[in-house]
């Protein structure tokens, strides 16, 4: 391993900070991504290449064989480390010389395993290079190359917490059931390397030299297939306690809009860090002439009072997608339910994430909306925060601009819009997200200042971050508004809010 050291971690933050990440212009099809930069690193640091035609595939999934690539370069070893570790004697039943695809990553699966820093399936002993990673998995492959992975760490649980205790989920949106794809490796990579010290308070930087750029293509070849698509979902997906209770779980496959017969598809349960696949009727199946497939959740008095996560993964000609549900057993639980849509145009967002947080044990129970926008969450009566997040993309209206304010932010293409959300025992709720988009310039805008935008009727207010050109904008519920400078008493104008549109105040004086 080469441990040489490469830059000082303070210079590297203070490049970070005044600069982004470092560009390196590379790929054809990583302009729109929101992680651009962090792609465009990763190639510099000669961590991950692209594809035989010029592409990276952000929005592919990361393989264990590609993770395993990225790991070993996280870790310090080389390619000639890689090289001479691909002639050992196979640790790994599926992995070997000869194997044929992925074959390319023999050594970086054989180093990185003899570390222990990606481990193989106990199911069948394989280390199953062709499959994804749930974004989870990825996160424990990066706390333990920074040595942040404690004995007794509960699954997924102390996982999920511990990753964005330290921040790895800078940027992106995180949900750990979901499958992480090359993008957010990229963005995460790059946030492990420069922002988050190891357990012995040094930066990777400090002790490792990356090798540069090389010029070249992946050794794993571009995909051939896009367009395949998983949906699945639990029902009932609140179930009475004491066991015994069943909800079904179905899964839907499609490749380009339309139902995909005969595709393998594995399901797996667990309960808060408890394997529950022995609970379900089948854990593998194969979808129908609709693209169907189910199975069906038995609970067990032991999920009491538990959140129960139903995973499934679907294979189709070579190529896998994955999804997840949740379960909630309790007789007592509060249901929220509601839509999600871009305050700029309307539209419903689906995989838009829906969290909510408990501020006082930190736990995070996260749902996922579906392709109509919709979410339903099943959680514990108590005081909760509830977080919208989800990519902004092309959607028209909005100049790829940070905007932040009191209750919301919009980061590197991220939007996010939070409130408080108290919930008793049994109680139904609706929560939206649903608001209009206010725009402006502030010509006399000065540094720390802030716009007050107060609703008519019940002096709901929200505070507006001025960008350093006077610029701001804001997700406001529909109404008629008030817009003041911050600690002024007359307003500068007054403003009606739609939802799911913008309206642009131009310059204010």
């Amino acid at each position: 391993m080469n441990s040489s050291r490469f830059v000082a971690a303070g210079m590297a933050l203070v490049l970070i900070i005044m600069t982004g990440w470092p560009a390196y212009a590379l790929f054809e099809d990583v302009s729109q991504s929101p992680y651009q930069e962090a792609i465009e690193e990763v190639a510099s640091l000669g961590i991950l290449k692209g594809y035989g035609d010029g592409s990276f595939g952000p929005s592919d999934s990361l393989n264990r064989a590609q993770a395993a690539k990225v790991a070993g370069y996280l870790m310090g070893f080389t390619d000639a480390d890689a090289q001479s570790a691909s002639g050992w004697e196979p640790l790994f039943p599926d992995v070997h010389q000869g194997m044929g695809a992925n074959e390319w990553a023999v050594g970086w699966i054989n180093l990185v395993a003899q570390e222990d820093v990606i481990r193989g399936y106990a199911e069948d002993g394989g280390y199953h290079p062709e499959r994804t990673l749930e974004m989870v998995q990825w996160g424990a492959i990066l706390m333990r190359i920074l040595g942040h992975e404690s004995e007794g760490m509960a699954w997924p649980a102390d996982y999920d917490r511990r990753f964005q205790e330290l921040g790895l989920d800078d940027g992106i949106p995180y949900r750990g059931p979901s499958q992480v794809t090359r993008e957010q490796m990229a963005q995460t990579a790059c946030t492990a390397i420069y922002r988050v010290a190891d357990a012995g308070g040094q930066f990777l930087t400090d002790r490792i030299e990356f090798p540069g750029p090389v010029q070249g293509v992946e050794e794993d070849p571009a995909p051939e297939s896009e367009g395949l698509t998983l949906s699945i979902q639990g029902s009932p997906g609140l179930l009475p306690t004491g066991g015994g209770e069943e909800a079904v779980i179905t899964a839907w496959v499609k490749k380009d809009g339309e139902p995909v017969a005969g595709a393998e598809v594995y399901f797996m349960a667990e309960a808060e860090g408890q394997l529950r696949i022995d609970q379900l009727s089948v854990a593998q199946a194969r979808t129908d002439d609709s693209g169907r497939a189910s199975t069906t959740y038995t609970t067990l008095p032991g999920d009491d009072g538990k959140r129960v996560e139903i995973g499934c993964t679907a294979f189709v000609a070579g190529d896998e997608i994955s999804d997840a549900t949740a379960l909630f057993v309790s007789d007592n639980a509060a249901e929220v339910t509601g839509l999600v849509k871009n305050p700029f145009s309307g539209a419903p967002v689906a995989g838009a994430e829906v969290n909510l947080f408990d501020p006082v044990t930190h736990k995070s129970n996260v749902f996922m909306t579906n392709e109509g926008g919709e979410y339903t969450a099943y959680v514990p009566a108590g005081a909760y925060t509830i977080f919208y997040r989800f990519s902004m993309g092309e959607t028209p209206g909005y100049d790829h601009r940070d905007y932040g304010g009191s209750n919301y932010g919009i980061e590197e293409g991220q939007f996010r819009l939070q409130h408080p959300l108290d919930l008793a025992e049994g109680q139904r709720v609706r929560s939206d997200c649903n608001p209009g988009m206010l725009k402006g310039t502030l010509a006399r805008a000065e540094e720390g200042m802030k716009m007050a935008l107060v609703r008519i009727g019940d002096n709901e207010t929200v505070l507006a971050d001025l960008n350093a050109d006077g610029t701001f904008a804001a997700p406001l519920l529909g109404g008629e508004y008030d817009v003041f400078i911050m600690g002024e008493s007359t307003p500068l104008t007054r403003v009606s809010i739609t939802p799911g549109s913008v309206a642009d105040l131009g310059d204010l004086d």
